[in-house]
């Protein structure tokens, strides 16, 4: 199904707005790169969609981006098949 321009499908919609609350930790759909853009999460739920806070400097937007341009931002696991870890620098952060 295309919405927007954006490819949803019956997993994205299940991570659509449901899961995503205030202070949640989100990806948006940047259309120019057609890919989805971390660094985000909601400074505040609106009934048309969210505004969002950029996690990197706390600036938040006037813009409010629609539900299906955001969703909630997933953890990577480590991929079955590879030695390693998977390191979540966010971890790194809360030490500083």
């Amino acid at each position: 199904m295309r919405d927007g321009g954006v490819s949803v499908g019956v997993e994205e919609q299940a991570r659509g707005p449901a899961a995503v609350t205030v202070g949640s930790d989100v990806c948006v759909w940047n259309p120019s790169l057609e890919s989805w853009t971390v660094g985000f999460s909601v400074a505040e739920v609106l009934p048309d969609g969210f505004r969002l806070r950029r996690r990197s400097d706390g600036h938040v937007f006037d813009h409010v981006f629609a539900p299906e341009l955001v969703q909630a931002e997933r953890r990577r696991g480590q991929a079955p098949g590879f030695v390693g870890t998977d390191h979540d620098r966010r971890a790194d952060r809360q030490r500083w």
